[in-house]
Order: C-alpha cells, then sequence, then structure tokens
C-alpha cells in the first residue's frame, strides 16, 4: 500500500506491485482479496479518486488533479469520479469554493 501510494502518479501494473512486495501477481491479488475484500487494481483507483478529492478540495484544477492522481484519460477520470462521488470533479470543486 505504501508502494501504491508513493507511486500514484505513475502508471501501475499489478505485475509492478507485485514485484515491490516481493511477491506473484496471484499471491498479491489473493492477499488483497483477504485483507480488503478488493483488488489491487480496485485499490489503486479508489486511492487515487480519494487523492483527487483531496487536490480539488485544496483548489487544483481538474486537469492538474487528474494528472496529479495518476490518470493517463481525462475524460476517463471524470467517469471514474462521477461514478464514485455522485458528482463531477469540476463539481465538486465549486462545491468547495
Amino acid at each position: 500500500m505504501a508502494y501504491i501510494d508513493a507511486h500514484m502518479r505513475a502508471p501501475l501494473s499489478v505485475s509492478q506491485m507485485a514485484e515491490a512486495a516481493h511477491t506473484s501477481v496471484n499471491t498479491l491479488e489473493r492477499h488483497f482479496r483477504a485483507s480488503l475484500g478488493i483488488t489491487p487494481c480496485e485499490f489503486l483507483r479508489i486511492r487515487r479518486l480519494t487523492k483527487a478529492r483531496e487536490l480539488l478540495g485544496k483548489g487544483l484544477s481538474v486537469q492538474e488533479t487528474s494528472d496529479a492522481c495518476g490518470f493517463s484519460d481525462y475524460s476517463h477520470f471524470i467517469a471514474l469520479f462521477r461514478r464514485r462521488f455522485g458528482i463531477t470533479p469540476l463539481q465538486y470543486r465549486r462545491s468547495r469554493e
């Protein structure tokens, strides 16, 4: 989890996470499911979206936030944010001003 937090901005694959944890992909996924009930990819997505909400609350633009949280596709970031929090990133940012 610390590795994910430290490398959130970069594109991360499950194999990179497993390598950093000195384990296999299957073992990493099994441990995540047993401990958190989600896959490493889902954990990464949730962490990125939570960080995005924090940055938007601090006044960063939607594009800056998307980049800072490691989302390579701006429109995909907006769709994921809306699905997770029920409003768009811009609506959230404006609600915090």
